[in-house]
């Protein structure tokens, strides 16, 4: 999906979340990361966390959450900070009102005169395969359930500028190195779907600098999100969060002069390893940048209800 602005904006924050955040150790948990068939990433965690009802509609305008919605999010904070507390540590809450049912949390970081944005959104959506109904949810609230398997999602993203208010950040401008993903539309009517890119540009982006014969399939190491290349975090602690931004600053110059050729050829197909710009690239590419994931491995297995999920070694 596109983003149609460069500026993604801290409208609200909450001290509570934040000071329960702060108070937390780094200790490391013993949890393992997964994807699941539909290529979603899930922490499988050593203890059951309850997620109580939210509303399923929101004002997008109304841009404060309810302290009902509140009171539940610091519930669950609070029980993942027993468990995983290293996922959230150092981290600052953000309350996104078009995406209520995904908390947002923040850190920026600077490499030498580069900034990135380093972003969590925790996924509180059901999932009928993955949790278990406590309480049923109606057409204005979700349902009330247990899990062990926490979605989320962790990026790193070049910005360009932090704009300051009084007591911190309020919003973050993005380096947008990617023109347009907008391919087109297919279908009538009711039945129209926008086509975009982004996935076959993360694609291209990742299968560029992962070695030959190396299968991380469905972790893909750099995205195109918010119209820019992303680095695709999936060790959460604190010390590793930032550990790739020297790599990760290399490959946005190696692929920055060519970006626009790229989504030439995009537009034009599907991504495959026979694109034309994807097969001059890929020798060219240093070994430097590939080497950092040889050692990552995803193996593929059967969880209890006889589907596919995937786990990632290293």
């Amino acid at each position: 999906m596109e983003q149609l602005t460069n500026l993604l904006e801290v409208s609200y924050t909450n001290s509570e979340i934040n000071s329960l955040i702060a108070a937390t150790s780094e200790n490391k948990s013993v949890y393992t990361r997964h994807f699941n068939q539909a290529e979603e990433f899930f922490l499988k965690l050593p203890a059951l966390f309850t997620v109580p009802h939210f509303p399923v509609h929101h004002n997008i305008l109304k841009k404060e959450p309810d302290s009902a919605y509140l009171n539940n999010l610091t519930f669950i904070i609070s029980q993942l900070m027993e468990v995983v507390p290293e996922v959230f540590a150092g981290l600052t809450y953000w309350f996104d009102a078009e995406d209520i049912h995904r908390p947002v949390f923040f850190k920026l970081y600077r490499h030498e005169s580069d900034l990135f944005l380093y972003l969590l959104k925790m996924d509180l959506t059901f999932r009928h395969a993955a949790h278990e109904v406590i309480e049923k949810g109606d057409n204005d609230t979700t349902p009330y359930y247990r899990a062990r398997q926490l979605f989320l999602e962790a990026q790193l993203i070049p910005v360009t500028q932090v704009i300051q208010k009084a007591g911190g950040a309020s919003g973050f401008v993005i380096n947008q190195l990617i023109s347009q993903t907008w391919i087109g539309e297919r279908g009538r009517g009711y039945f129209v779907q926008g086509i975009w890119m982004d996935d076959d540009l993360s694609k291209f982006f990742s299968k560029l600098f992962v070695p030959p014969g190396v299968r991380i399939y469905p972790y893909y190491p750099y995205t195109c999100k918010y119209k820019t290349i992303c680095r695709n975090v999936i060790t959460l602690a604190p010390q590793f969060r930032a550990k790739g931004l020297d790599n990760f600053l290399k490959v946005i110059d190696f692929l920055s002069p060519h970006l626009t050729d790229i989504q030439n050829d995009l537009r034009e197909s599907s991504f495959s390893d026979g694109l034309t710009h994807f097969r001059s690239l890929k020798p060219e590419v240093p070994g430097a940048l590939c080497s950092e994931w040889k050692n990552v491995a995803v193996r593929v297995y059967l969880n209890e209800q006889g589907m596919r999920e995937f786990i990632v070694e290293d």
